[in-house]
Parts: C-alpha cells; sequence; structure tokens
C-alpha cells in the first residue's frame, strides 16, 4: 500500500528524501514557468541544491517562501493569460472593424476649409478673366463646376447650420442654357441661405445643376450662382462668419461649361493648330514633334494635351491595357472633359491627321488631368 499521508504534506514532517523529491519537482515546475522572470529566484535554487545542508529553521523557511512564490508565479501566469485573451479579444475586433472600413470604397469628401480655399481661387479667376474656370481644382482633384456649386451650396448650409462635416464629391450634370434677367442689388443672408437650400434640392432631385435660380432680384444663372456663392465663401474664410448680404450684379461672367463659347473657341483653335501635324512613325518627342511638324500618337497626344491643359480644360491621354494596335506598337490619344464627362478629342472633326480611340482594346488613362510636361514613356506603357 501507498502511505500518502505524511510524505506529500509539506508543513507535517516526513522524511527529508520525500521533501527533496516533492521539492524537486516543484523547482522544475517554478523554472519553467517563470524563465526569465524568475532569473533571480532560479540562481537561488541552484546555489542551494540539497535541503539537508539547511538546518530546520532555514529548511521551514526555504520551503515556505517556495510556496508562497509558486503561488505568485501562478497567480501572474493566470492574471498574464487573462489579460492576453483580454488583448486578444480587443485586437480581434479591431481588425474586424479595419477590415470592414477597408473593405469599401471610401467616398471623396472635402472640408469646409478645402473648398472655402478653392471659392477663393474661383472668386479671383473670374474677376480676373471674366468668366468661370473650365474646372476647379480642390487638393488632388479637379472637378467639374456644377460640382463645385453643389460644394460651396452646401457648404453654405453647413456653415450656417454649425455643421463641421465633410461634403461628398458626387456626379451632377452641367446645366441647360438660360437667360438671364437680373438687377444689380444686394440679396441677404436669410435669402441666400434659401437659394443654397434651392440648388442643392434641384441637384439632389435632377442630377443636374439648375440653369437658374429665381430671386427678389430675378433669375441668376449658373455661372453667375457659382461666383455669388463663391464671394460668400471667401468672405467667410476672411472674417470666420457668413456675410450679411452679398452683391449680385447682371451677368458679367461667361459659364466655363461645355456649352461656353469661350469653351468652344479655345477647342476650334487648338484643334485647327493640331490638325497641321503629320503622323509619322517613330518620331515620339515633342521638341521634335514641333519642329519637324510630324511625328507619332505618342508626341501628338502630349502636344496636344499640354495646349488643352495650358488653357483650363480638363485633358487626360488614354492608352490600351495590352498596347491594342498592331504587334510591338503602342496607341495613345486624348480624352477631354468640359463639364460633360470625359469624351474622345474630335480628331476627325478637325481633319486631323492623326486619331483617337480605334476600338481595338480595353482604353485605360494613361496620364490624368492636371500634369506638367506630361512623358507617356515614364508610365512604363
Amino acid at each position: 500500500m501507498f502511505n500518502t499521508s505524511p510524505e506529500f504534506n509539506l508543513g507535517h514532517g516526513g522524511g527529508i528524501i520525500k521533501r527533496k523529491s516533492i521539492m524537486t519537482v516543484l523547482l522544475v515546475f517554478i523554472m519553467a514557468l517563470s524563465l526569465s522572470t524568475s532569473t533571480a529566484f532560479a540562481k537561488e535554487n541552484n546555489n542551494n541544491t540539497s535541503s539537508s545542508q539547511l538546518n530546520a529553521g532555514e529548511k521551514t523557511a526555504f520551503e515556505s517562501q517556495s510556496t508562497n512564490q509558486l503561488k505568485t508565479i501562478q497567480q501572474t501566469t493566470q492574471t498574464t493569460q487573462i489579460a492576453g485573451l483580454i488583448q486578444s479579444t480587443l485586437t480581434n475586433k479591431t481588425t474586424q472593424t479595419s477590415t470592414n472600413i477597408a473593405a469599401g470604397s471610401p467616398q471623396v469628401s472635402f472640408t469646409s476649409k478645402q473648398i472655402n480655399d478653392a471659392s477663393k481661387k474661383v472668386k479671383t479667376f473670374v474677376e480676373t478673366n471674366s468668366r468661370l474656370p473650365n474646372y476647379v481644382t480642390i487638393g488632388t482633384y479637379q472637378i467639374t463646376t456644377p460640382q463645385f456649386l453643389q460644394l460651396i451650396a452646401q457648404n453654405i448650409l453647413n456653415i450656417n447650420s454649425g455643421s463641421a462635416t465633410a461634403i461628398p464629391l458626387i456626379t451632377v450634370n452641367s446645366p441647360s442654357s438660360a437667360t438671364e434677367t437680373l438687377t444689380n442689388g444686394n440679396i441677404y443672408k436669410s435669402e441666400y441661405i434659401t437659394l443654397a437650400k434651392n440648388v442643392i434640392t434641384h441637384i439632389n432631385t435632377n442630377n443636374q445643376a439648375p440653369s437658374y435660380v429665381s430671386s427678389s432680384l430675378g433669375n441668376i444663372k449658373f455661372d453667375n450662382l457659382v461666383y455669388t456663392f463663391s464671394k460668400i465663401l471667401n468672405y467667410q474664410a476672411t472674417n470666420n462668419r457668413l456675410p450679411n448680404y452679398v452683391s449680385v450684379s447682371a451677368a458679367s461672367t461667361s459659364e466655363g461649361t461645355g456649352s461656353s463659347t469661350s469653351v468652344k473657341t479655345t477647342l476650334d483653335a487648338i484643334g485647327k493648330a493640331e490638325a497641321k501635324y503629320g503622323d509619322v512613325q517613330g518620331i515620339s518627342d515633342v521638341a521634335t514633334f514641333v519642329r519637324l511638324g510630324y511625328g507619332d500618337c505618342w508626341a501628338d497626344s502630349m502636344w496636344l494635351y499640354s495646349k488643352l491643359t495650358s488653357t483650363g480644360i480638363l485633358a487626360r491621354i488614354m492608352g490600351y491595357v495590352n498596347g491594342g494596335y498592331g504587334v510591338g506598337y503602342r496607341h495613345a490619344w486624348v480624352q477631354i472633359n468640359t463639364g460633360n464627362g470625359w469624351v474622345n478629342w474630335d480628331y476627325s472633326g478637325y481633319n486631323s491627321q492623326h486619331y483617337g480611340d480605334v476600338g481595338t482594346g480595353t482604353p485605360k488613362v494613361l496620364i490624368g488631368p492636371g500634369v506638367s510636361n506630361p512623358s507617356i514613356l515614364s508610365t512604363g506603357y
């Protein structure tokens, strides 16, 4: 039979050999649990390998200390495990949230300050050129004037209500043409807030900028409305409050959209100039293209892109996913956006010796809008 009462009770006597065996097991277990966190304790045990060398009082103290340290280590281990479990749970929840956010395509949004800064530039442009710009730059984005009207109208409403919420960029189609019947005068705050609400309602309902809005002074046309709202936000940015009124005068601006006479005149001038350049393969450098009067589609596209961009017209250079036109030949052409979406440059309409999308591949953007000194070669195409 096994005698189980005295030999396994460290506090109630028993043979020295039995206690040594138990102590050895406990010490090995303690060292396995504690590792680096109890290095000093392990060293002390190793230096006292024989409990028979201790007197009775030292043995009792040593055993008591070992038991207490074992309990402390066990408690610490349990606490660490629980803390690790909690941390793991929190980490999993954080990872889950991040994954869910990253899974969707984030909406492009602009802050009130970004919109105000752009409004100042639009105001200055109109007062310098007596027309709207063809597009508005906010951060790294170039947006159409109908889109900009939506942003500034909503920003006026947000500021008036005390909201600092960023405003998402949405698709807004260009307005139809309209005649302005307007008397010069002032429009006070309560009324221009109503006008901003009417603009947002019209855009949300029709997905199109209004041709005009009715006011106490008459009908304010689209282009004049963009300028007027830009003046309001420019004042707010300077004075940290909306103005009590805004002065409005009969149209002194022309629309910077596809229907604008000034834009059509610009496009025609560039189109006639481009049509003079011949199509000769192997000459891809713009400087050589201009000097000789001919070159390939790369040189022509970069020349045309630069001319359009310099006048404020949105342009981009297109190519095909796999080259798309013959073996070893990678075709390029230009698209423009004057407010009604991206369309191919009208090569045939201007009797160009070059050509646009020939339909032999899947189109892709090689160079986006607003790039100075464009280089197709640098895209790796």
